[in-house]
């Protein structure tokens, strides 16, 4: 059924919300549909009725629409949701003072701790135990990165140290600032650094928790009843950010396409609202800013003071995040298990998840986040929720895809060790590699497991699906039904 455009602007909302209940429209119908909503909304307010955002939540709680449909009442949903975080935080990064040069034994001198014992590296963090419980870690930045990035970690934790106070556990790291500010150059530089090319000097320290490094999906260190524990919390957790404005852009570090990072004007960085492939779904969630200490990595908070569509976006990298992260607590039970076997067939670890606790782990999830981005409880099934398990269960259970194409333009990007490696990586033998002459032809690597073929949909639609009904249920549970307007959570 076709639908001209320009009819869909017309100054009845409730037209918009029928032809979003309609199935089997052309996508750029609902996407036209969703447009004409957000201009109402934000342009000629007077014109929507008090029963619309109602409508738009019966929406989201209609079982087997499209997933341009629950995108479009979200869209509207979020427009009322006015936040705004502290920007006082990141505006006023700069610096004023010289980076001075400090030793380990320099930069904890008068924190009353002793010499930091076992050195060792945590991706790029130099840490080291200072006490029972306690390690300092120098975090290092990339000489790729700009060093604002560092300074902007430590202002957070010095504002949530001192500004953020919960019942539940988070451990805010406390930044060490010294005579030249929170920056320095480590000096007298560990051996184990000097292995480490990519980094510079330049970094930031602060006193952590011992378990700051303990991720909250490590199946071998974090039983399932902890994992649930942590999980619970860090929804709240982040979902009580985000209704301060406070909120977390990299929960996870998510790609459509890694090599090219360096080439794309998105920088390869997945965009859950377009639902393509995802990159290399499991090896993204090694490393998760979620541990069983609380959330980590500051340097990707931002105090939010954008259009509310944004607030839309990130709310749904959140819920993403958390149910992948779920998927990949089950897989993480036996990671040898992985990629295609001898026959050249997907490996099949679909006997490592259990069906009743994922279940139980994506709802938790979600009344968690809803409670704590909204301060209210919401009590109703998901009606997504069955399917949604099966299909987690069955697409990241089966390693169906693990191929991409290696770019003749990304190998030109590449030194020829990085070339090298890539295809050691993708699983050529030495003797293949010399065969290959960089820059010459296309090269498919074996890479994932990902979530849908090369320059394909994601193969899991039912997880974005998910995601835009969650993201649009949270933020209409912000909105006063008799004002239309964003309630404060408490």
């Amino acid at each position: 059924m076709s639908w001209p455009y320009l009819s869909l602007y017309t100054k009845d909302p409730v037209c918009m919300e029928n032809i979003l209940r309609k199935k089997g429209l052309d996508p750029s119908t609902y996407r036209a549909a969703d447009n004409a909503l957000v201009y109402m909304i934000q342009r000629r307010p007077e014109l929507i009725p008090k029963a619309t955002f109602q409508g738009l939540e019966n929406i989201l709680k209609t079982k087997d629409l499209d997933f341009y449909a629950y995108r479009a009442a979200g869209h509207a949903l979020s427009i009322p949701v006015l936040i705004k975080g502290p920007v006082e935080v990141t505006n006023s990064i700069s610096i004023h003072k010289k980076a001075l040069a400090l030793s380990l034994e320099e930069l904890t001198r008068g924190e009353d701790v002793p010499y930091p014992s076992d050195l060792q590296f945590m991706g790029r963090s130099l840490i080291g135990n200072v006490g029972e419980d306690k390690i300092l870690v120098v975090k290092l930045l990339r000489k790729e990165e700009k060093i604002q990035s560092l300074l902007i970690e430590a202002r957070w934790m010095e504002y949530l140290g001192m500004n953020y106070s919960q019942p539940a556990r988070f451990d805010i790291p406390k930044a060490i600032r010294t005579e030249g500010g929170y920056i320095f150059r480590l000096k007298n530089i560990p051996l184990t650094l000097r292995t480490h090319e990519e980094l510079s000097p330049y970094a930031i320290a602060f006193f952590a928790h011992k378990d700051y490094f303990t991720y909250c999906n490590d199946s071998k260190k974090v039983n399932p009843g902890e994992f649930k524990e942590v999980m619970f919390r860090s929804s709240q957790l982040l979902g009580h950010l985000t209704s301060l404005g406070i909120i977390h852009t990299k929960p996870i570090a998510l790609f459509h396409n890694r090599p090219q990072v360096g080439r794309r004007a998105d920088q390869g960085r997945y965009d859950w609202e377009k639902r393509g492939r995802l990159d290399r779904w499991l090896f993204s969630l090694d490393n998760p800013n979620i541990g069983i200490t609380g959330i980590r990595d500051f340097e990707h908070f931002i105090a939010f003071d954008e259009n509310p569509l944004w607030l839309y976006h990130y709310i749904g990298i959140h819920y993403l995040s958390l149910m992948l992260l779920l998927g990949s607590y089950f897989r993480n039970r036996d990671r040898s298990r992985m990629g295609w076997d001898s026959q050249g067939k997907p490996v099949d670890t679909r006997d490592l998840f259990d069906k009743s606790l994922l279940s139980e782990l994506i709802q938790g999830v979600f009344q968690n986040y809803y409670t704590g981005f909204t301060g209210r409880v919401f009590c109703q099934p998901l009606h997504f929720l069955d399917n949604l398990v099966l299909m987690m269960i069955e697409e990241m259970g089966v390693d169906t895809y693990m191929e991409e194409i290696l770019r003749r333009a990304d190998q030109g990007r590449m030194s020829a060790d990085k070339f090298r490696q890539v295809l050691i990586d993708g699983g050529y033998t030495e003797g293949e590699i010399r065969g290959f002459v960089r820059g010459q032809e296309d090269i498919t690597i074996r890479t994932g497991p990902h979530l849908g073929g090369f320059n394909a949909d994601i193969s899991l639609p039912e997880i974005t699906t998910a995601t835009a009904i969650m993201t649009g249920l949270t933020l209409s549970g912000r909105l006063d039904r008799n004002s239309q307007r964003a309630s404060i959570a408490q």
